[in-house]
């Protein structure tokens, strides 16, 4: 992760672009995501789920670990506390079939080019926007430590999945919103460790978060070059 060459980065997101206007000829495809799904969405379940982890963890996990994991629930429950109705804004986000784990983990390379893409096994109905930035964000450079995105590469690579496939531009202003609200409702990591003592996930778990707290620091900076860049051409 995050060391994939700028072609090859580009290049990427005009292929997911590809993968998602081909999908469309398949007929809808499971939805993940939906508008119904986020109507049940409550920050109160969420703040719940993360102390129940608490609650019933196994006893014999590392402290140190088990340290940093509280400091990073502590501040996934002081912003959740904060994003009653959050959900909505989403409502009505362009969905489309879309790989579901797109990612460079899932890109085959050969000679320097992109060959295939494989690992279609989770293939559903999205805001493809998610897709996007999730992708980027695991492929970047910048983005190894999860404390920092350039938004002028961001673009690009959203340029480039736009020569294949067309997205409202008001979804693409709330790609940061969407996937800052995606990572600070996910426990994956955490839970195999708190409740398996199982570590193979943690750092990701880490980063993830560490990457929600530079969005949930520079989501209206952000969001506010996307609608220069998309909105107001």
């Amino acid at each position: 992760m995050f060391e994939m060459p700028e072609a090859l980065l580009y290049e990427s997101g005009r292929i997911l672009g590809k993968i998602n206007k081909s999908l469309s000829d398949f007929g809808k495809c499971e939805i993940s995501f939906g508008d119904e799904w986020l109507e049940g969405w409550s920050n109160e379940k969420e703040i719940e789920k993360l102390n129940r982890l608490l609650k019933e963890r196994r006893n014999d996990v590392d402290e140190n670990l088990l340290k940093r994991v509280y400091r990073d629930f502590e501040f996934k429950k002081s912003v959740l506390r904060t994003m009653e109705g959050y959900s909505k804004r989403f409502n009505g986000t362009y969905k489309c079939n879309s790989h579901g784990d797109y990612s460079l983990l899932q890109i085959m390379v050969c000679e320097g080019k992109i060959e295939a893409i494989v690992d279609f096994a989770s293939v559903c109905c999205l805001p493809p926007t998610w897709e996007i930035i999730r992708s980027y964000s695991y492929a970047a450079a910048e983005c190894r430590d999860g404390s920092n995105l350039d938004f002028n590469k961001f673009k690009k690579y959203v340029d480039q999945y736009l020569l294949e496939n067309s997205i409202p531009a008001k979804d693409i202003v709330l790609m940061p919103s969407l996937y800052f609200f995606n990572l600070v409702r996910s426990t994956f990591g955490y839970k195999q460790f708190l409740m398996e003592n199982k570590k193979d996930n943690l750092e990701f778990a880490f980063w993830r978060t560490n990457m929600c707290k530079w969005l949930y620091m520079h989501l209206t900076e952000f969001e506010e070059y996307l609608q220069k860049e998309y909105m107001n051409e």
